[in-house]
């Protein structure tokens, strides 16, 4: 697992009640939902593992709900199964997204009987609300249509009527879901997580932004490193990115589902909000593009569901009748793409480790350091060890002890190793003669006459301390989380 996965549990982990797990939700920017998942799971359990099984069955569900359900050829069923976000990126990777993906599904299956089911997709809706920021985008895309669907009927298609009052339930309980799901996602004043927000035009993040089509329609890895995590083969530099491909992408799918009025409505709301989301919050990893994926998968399992409608004018019905034409093509040509990306993650992860943190965690326990003072910087790519140990570790960034990270004004950014020398002196000073310093860069040592530098092996620190390189662990898939140990000892 990696630091996010580990984030989400040592938030809950740490939780001995309710109230306080909220508390350590507070500079999260995640609903509850899937914590609270993890907080039942780690009342019972101090093992990690627990919440992946507990992922894996959710990625299990999800899987057997389409394949038992979804209207689609079973060739669709078997690429879609063993596409990129459904068999690597929401699956092994044990964070909220497969849950949220769960609900959609359950969404689609209750959308064939809504008018039977409206108070059940409420539910889910309210659930899926408090999920993710991009579930809650979602349930406003899937109740905005559901409530247009029922308050501008098409009167040539004879459908059960949803009653007001009901209706009415409906949209109370989706928008307390929504409402309660913001409150928990929206950043505290205080809060210092690195998000950079646009609210003025920049040309290289709309061309970040636009370029999330390729990431979530052709997800294929760029497998020439393997750190091919968040990478696409198609896309070497978002920076040199073409508007024009994601505008055509954007067309081509509006006119594929022309023929179908309220599924284009959603289609494009839904894609169109997500865009103006990762533009506004520079969120561009492919576990948030997959989103896109998601409403688009939807949006055709919808066709099979609304009846298609033609246009009076002539052109127009001619250009909605070549996209329907295409739409099926097209969305196979998608899910193929997706297959490939997700076969060969697959066996990527198989090959090599993820992520590194356990051997450092192995190396600091087989070499019996338990009991030492473990000091530790970068704080979120070192917080892992703290759930792997068992142990709170020092952080610089806080200069106090903690496991998951909380990302308040107290939490400062050491940029330089001479401000993390300091804080060392100062730990040594209080009558601790030796601790384990554990850093994500290597300490240089820098010679004055020439300037020059290089890393660390050992040698004097200050007059009485000796810091010493005593164990680098590479890092895996996931690039930046690599290891350098070392010891800290005072000497006379």
């Amino acid at each position: 697992m990696w630091r996010d996965e580990y984030q989400a549990w040592m938030v809950a982990a740490d939780a001995h009640s309710l109230p306080q797990l909220f508390q350590n939700l507070k500079y999260e920017g995640n609903p509850p939902l899937w914590h609270l998942f993890l907080y039942v799971i780690s009342s019972l359990t101090a093992n990690p593992f627990w919440m992946q099984f507990i992922h894996i069955l959710i990625s299990a569900s999800f899987i057997f709900l389409f394949n038992r359900f979804a209207p689609f050829p079973l060739i669709q069923k078997i690429l879609f199964t063993f596409g990129y976000f459904t068999f690597f990126e929401y699956n092994l990777i044990s964070r909220s997204y497969g849950l949220g993906l769960l609900l959609i599904i359950i969404f689609c299956i209750l959308y064939q009987q809504r008018q039977k089911n409206i108070l059940f997709i409420a539910l889910v809706l309210f659930l899926l609300a408090n999920d993710t920021i991009f579930g809650v985008i979602l349930t406003v895309s899937f109740s905005g249509i559901l409530i247009f669907e029922s308050l501008f009927p098409d009167k040539k298609i004879k459908s059960p009527v949803i009653p007001i009052q009901r209706l009415a339930l409906f949209a109370l309980i989706v928008a307390a879901g929504t409402v309660i799901g913001y409150l928990l996602i929206r950043p505290e004043p205080d809060n210092s997580f690195p998000t950079l927000y646009v609210t003025h035009f920049d040309a290289v993040r709309l061309k970040w932004t636009l370029s999330r089509f390729i990431y979530a329609y052709f997800s294929f890895p760029d497998l020439t490193t393997i750190h091919f995590w968040n990478s696409n083969f198609f896309i070497p530099d978002p920076h040199k990115y073409q508007y024009g491909i994601s505008v055509t992408l954007f067309l081509i799918w509006i006119v594929a589902l022309m023929r179908y009025r309220l599924v284009l409505l959603l289609y494009t709301v839904g894609t169109l909000i997500l865009l103006a989301f990762h533009y506004y919050t520079g969120f561009m990893w492919n576990r948030y593009a997959g989103h896109l994926y998601v409403l688009l998968v939807v949006s055709c399992w919808l066709t099979y569901i609304l009846k298609e409608k033609p246009y009076k004018n002539t052109l127009i019905n001619n250009i909605s009748l070549l996209g329907n034409r295409i739409r099926v093509p097209f969305f196979i040509l998608i899910l193929a793409f997706h297959f490939c990306g997700g076969i060969v993650s697959y066996i990527m992860d198989l090959k090599y480790p993820f992520s590194t943190s356990y051997q450092a965690a192995d190396y600091i326990r087989n070499n019996n350091m338990m009991d030492y003072e473990i000091i530790g910087s970068k704080d979120f790519i070192i917080s892992p060890l703290a759930s792997q140990l068992g142990k709170k570790i020092l952080y610089g960034e806080r200069k106090e002890y903690g496991s998951f990270i909380i990302y308040d004004q107290k939490r400062v950014a050491i940029w330089s190793f001479t401000t993390l020398e300091s804080f060392v002196k100062n730990i040594i000073a209080k009558g601790i003669n030796q601790i384990i310093l554990i850093k994500d860069v290597p300490v240089l040592k820098e010679y004055s006459d020439t300037g020059e530098k290089e890393e660390w092996k050992d040698g004097m620190l200050t007059d009485s301390l000796f810091l010493k390189l005593i164990k680098h662990v590479p890092p895996g898939i996931e690039e930046d989380e690599q290891y350098y140990i070392y010891s800290v000892e005072k000497v006379k």
